[in-house]
């Protein structure tokens, strides 16, 4: 999967879209008829507490207890505009969950708003979020200098088997945060904001990302309005000298980015929260942010102290490679942070996602999800490595061991990405079996 030689064949990035969403279906399919007896409604867990068995539509199982979080999302795709507290035999367990409405509309718009066609739907939409991930990881992979296969590691995270497997909103945010950030690489910021709006209506944290081309955006304005760059800086002061060096080191771009990336997503996002608060009275981001953040290292360590004495236990063991997994390529993105060619926004938003990683609430690291939460970590630190300089832009100098181990050298990349996609595959194969057995 790595950059190979000038002659090597490289898949277009539409066809590893479509090979990871047949794959996606493959797994959809399997589950449905082993863990879900042949019955797809099976994969919304619809639990009693929430779900009243005699007002759900027919045809939809319910199991003892709270069920999942699919069954919100359901709810929603029947009538998205519908946002009272009980609905459709369905009562929401918080008021978040009007909050991440995308995936829900989308599903609305794909059963063409019939009932009957939603818990299929509810798939479909996800299996081709799935596709969009690993196409547009590819395209971006493929900006960056390598191969367009790389889109399949990005896109095989272990988290999104249960995002697919249980009607969850993560694949459709990553699909249009993902999208988004490729339309910023192609200069469309219009596009871009579009794109990050949609990501940011599929789950809140998503946002980040606006918030991240904001910064960049508005550092890149001051330092034209200062003549810090631009055509006059050679004849500026020795302290505007230094500042644009700085500037031009931290990857500040001479142009604005655009204030369409950055401003729609954030007026779209402020517009539904206010719907949500005046037809509800509950704002859903004062809702999410209580429930699911907590002082830093609390919720890991909790994780640690629960499931390590488990091992070893399916459940422990399963966890346990999930965290070593996602911290492995976490750090060496950390490593390669500094070298990578990514653009500022994405470095910065890399290091957001690892702070909020780390100050989610103990109640995400103990439940037995996948880390499901954690996608943007994930699919960040891959394009931070796959930005690196690679093959085409290696120096004269000879590099350490540590840069050729990352970035590799004339014959092909470095080991390390490669072992890395290896080990996230093997734990992807086991969710996926896992999976497939157990609702």
């Amino acid at each position: 999967m790595g950059s190979g030689g000038r002659g090597a064949a490289r898949p277009h990035p539409a066809v590893v879209g479509l090979a990871a969403a047949l794959i996606g279906a493959v797994f959809a399919v399997l589950r449905t008829e082993v863990a879900g007896r042949g019955t797809i409604a099976r994969l919304i867990v619809v639990g009693r507490i929430y779900g009243n068995p005699a007002r759900l539509r027919p045809g939809i199982p319910t199991v003892a207890g709270s069920g999942y979080d699919g069954q919100f999302y359901y709810r929603l795709a029947l009538d998205p505009l519908d946002l009272s507290r009980t609905a459709f035999g369905i009562t929401f367990d918080s008021l978040e969950r009007p909050g991440r409405i995308a995936y829900p509309v989308l599903v609305w718009l794909f059963s063409f708003g019939h009932w009957s066609f939603v818990p299929v739907a509810l798939v479909v939409v996800n299996v081709c979020c799935l596709g969009v991930v690993a196409g547009v990881a590819a395209e971006l992979a493929r900006r960056s200098g390598r191969s367009p296969l790389w889109g399949l590691a990005v896109s095989g995270y272990f988290g999104f088997l249960w995002t697919l497997g249980r009607d969850l909103t993560e694949l459709t945010a990553a699909a249009f945060l993902l999208a988004g950030l490729l339309a910023l690489r192609a200069g469309r910021p219009w596009l871009a904001g579009i794109l990050l709006a949609v990501a940011a209506l599929g789950r809140e944290t998503e946002l980040l990302a606006a918030g991240c081309v904001a910064l960049v955006d508005l550092a890149s304005r001051w330092r034209r309005w200062r003549g810090v760059g631009g055509l006059g800086a050679a004849t500026a002061g020795p302290a505007r000298q230094r500042l644009r060096a700085l500037l031009a080191r931290l990857g500040v771009p001479d142009e604005p980015v655009g204030l369409g990336a950055w401003v729609l997503p954030a007026l779209v996002f402020l517009g539904w929260q206010l719907t949500v608060l005046t037809v509800t009275g509950r704002s859903p981001l004062q809702r999410s942010g209580s429930a699911n953040l907590a002082a830093p290292f609390v919720g890991l360590v909790h994780g640690l102290a629960h499931y390590l004495p488990e091992l070893p236990k399916p459940a422990a063991d399963i966890w346990t490679v999930e965290v070593l997994a996602l911290g492995l390529v976490s750090l060496a993105a950390a490593t390669a942070l500094r070298r990578s060619r990514v653009p500022l926004w994405e470095k910065l938003l890399w290091a957001g996602s690892a702070v909020l990683v780390l100050c989610v609430a103990k109640g995400i690291w103990l439940g037995n999800v996948g880390l499901r939460s954690f996608d943007d970590l994930y699919l960040l630190s891959w394009l931070v490595l796959l930005g690196l300089p690679g093959t085409r832009e290696q120096t004269a100098a000879r590099p350490g061991r540590l840069r050729r181990a990352l970035e590799g050298g004339p014959q092909g990349p470095g080991w390390v990405p490669g072992l890395l996609a290896f080990g996230c595959g093997l734990v992807w194969l086991g969710v996926f079996v896992q999976l497939v057995r157990f609702i």
